[in-house]
């Protein structure tokens, strides 16, 4: 199962490198006008969310929340249009400061253990050496901030197909990770993204992650569209080019 998501990762980086990016991103929470900033200079089309019923619209649907207290209310009032969409091979993006009981409301996760903390919160390294799209990422860039990240998910306890992209220093405290749910994925990630595209330090989030996690993303949504089979030689060019490790957690 873990090497089928492998293989959909390697599709969808090789799709993000020579695609005509004839794509259309969805966008609700905090900072939408930078998340489509974000989008527009990758050559997306890019709406804000109005119709929860017809998420199946989107490529890709990303959410930013930018709440402590609480998730976003459009993801906790539409949390069966989400399941539906993911699983009918949607790609669901969400960025996420409050991780307490994520859980209950993001699609596939239920018995996923997500712990806000902030022990750790200023560091974030990659699962396995690498970069992300020919711009060096080490495990110094994206720390230091006024915690990088809100909290992790243990790995352990995550029983879908998957792929850790990030923790905080610990091995199995995933701060990204992406995985597969029906016909679709979820990339889940604690970072307060919405605090660095509004201009926070380190400014590496926003002009290196933001743009190469959303265009990974685009990249699971059209991984559909490569033939089978594909090379074991351009999955490996792909993982490359995209810079996320295939190092399983």
């Amino acid at each position: 199962m873990k090497n089928n998501l492998l293989k959909y990762i390697a599709a969808a980086a090789l799709v993000c490198s020579f695609s005509s990016q004839a794509t259309l991103i969805g966008v609700f929470g905090s900072q939408t006008a930078a998340a489509s900033t974000v989008a527009t200079n990758l050559g997306y089309d890019v709406e804000i969310i109005s119709d929860y019923n017809n998420l199946g619209m989107y490529d890709v649907v990303w959410g930013l929340n930018g709440s402590n207290g609480s998730h976003n209310s459009n993801l906790t009032s539409n949390t069966t249009q989400f399941d539906n969409y993911v699983q009918a091979g949607g790609v669901f993006l969400y960025h996420d400061r409050y991780v307490t009981d994520a859980d209950l409301f993001v699609p596939g996760a239920d018995n996923f253990d997500f712990s806000r903390s902030f022990t750790n919160g200023s560091n974030i390294d990659l699962v396995g050496p690498n970069d992300v799209a020919g711009v060096d990422i080490s495990n110094s860039t994206l720390d230091g901030g006024s915690s990088s990240s809100h909290g992790y998910v243990s790995a352990a306890s995550i029983d879908m197909p998957f792929m850790g992209i990030f923790n905080n220093g610990i091995s199995d405290q995933l701060v990204d990770f992406t995985f597969e749910y029906g016909a679709g994925h979820v990339y889940y990630s604690s970072i307060p993204l919405d605090y660095y595209l509004g201009g926070a330090n380190p400014a590496a989030f926003a002009s290196t992650y933001a743009p190469n996690v959303l265009a990974f993303n685009v990249g699971l949504a059209e991984a559909s569209d490569i033939p089978e089979p594909v090379s074991i030689a351009l999955f490996g060019l792909a993982l490359s080019a995209l810079g996320f490790s295939r190092k399983k957690v």
